[in-house]
């Protein structure tokens, strides 16, 4: 195994690592000690009525992490190679990652806040670019992957990497109407996977009827 291969097995070992802590942390925004206070004070019923809220980010966020997370599992599926370029691509990469659990506080603490959501949603966007320019970077003249990657499957991954920017893009339109809607928005985003996924399955069942 070359020095590249081993760097890019620890790069990919780090990265797992983060989505792993990134989608455990996001859990401690619910205080333990204030619920037990809260339930003293007002009841199970009406507390888990006013944590609907913070459950319904915290949902979405994790839902928009296990996205990234197979996305990037399916990029190094394909990479056979790193250089510094790319190790310090999927470093900021990282490093945006782990900010998600911070806006996901943010947006559970102050759920009315414009602010609040354009920067959980200007933080969603920024990930899902690095990782486009990672794949773009990396399949460029097939700089990190098998010379003979069949160059439609290129632009398909390129495609879905688009997906949760585009729709994060979208929400920052979005937050200018109000909370409920920047929230509605992110349901696009399993819309969207299912759409390319449908789309991809029709072009395969017409490639082969067209071999036939």
């Amino acid at each position: 195994m070359t020095n590249s291969e081993v760097l890019l097995r620890r790069i990919q070992f780090l990265s797992d690592g983060v989505f792993m802590l990134a989608m455990t942390l996001m859990v401690l925004q619910f205080n333990v000690t204030e619920l037990e206070d809260a339930v003293k004070a007002e009841g199970v019923q009406h507390l888990l009525m006013a944590q609907l809220p913070s459950l319904g980010v915290y949902v979405i966020t994790f839902i928009v992490l296990a996205f990234y997370w197979l996305e990037n599992v399916k990029q190094f599926q394909y990479y056979q190679r790193t250089n510094f370029t790319h190790v310090w691509i999927q470093l900021l990469f990282i490093m945006l990652i782990v900010l998600v659990p911070y806006s996901n506080t943010l947006a559970t603490l102050y759920p009315n806040s414009f602010s609040v959501d354009f920067f959980y949603s200007l933080n969603i966007f920024l990930v899902g670019i690095l990782s486009y320019i990672n794949w773009v970077y990396a399949t460029d003249s097939r700089r990190l992957v098998a010379s003979d990657l069949d160059e439609k499957f290129i632009r398909a991954v390129k495609l879905q990497t688009l997906v949760e920017p585009a729709v994060a893009l979208l929400s920052l339109g979005t937050a200018f109407f109000g909370s409920l809607l920047w929230t509605l928005t992110f349901l696009l985003l399993p819309l969207g996977y299912v759409y390319l996924e449908w789309q991809d399955n029709r072009d395969k069942s017409s490639s082969k009827e067209e071999r036939q």
